[in-house]
């Protein structure tokens, strides 16, 4: 499967900031792997996507 863009993700865990980025074709799949990832994270933020070449 090609994915088309690299979303980028903040998440607090435990008072824990992490950052890191997921592939996804578009948004709601990304958010989506967010939540399967950190089921526990008492907040999610959006930082900014690129376009995959």
């Amino acid at each position: 499967m090609n994915y088309y863009y690299r979303y980028y993700f903040s998440v607090t865990v435990g008072g824990k900031r992490i950052k890191f980025h997921v592939y996804g074709n578009n948004i709601y799949s990304a958010q989506t792997k967010v939540r399967k990832l950190y089921p526990g994270a008492e907040k999610i933020n959006f930082m900014y996507s690129e376009k995959m070449g």
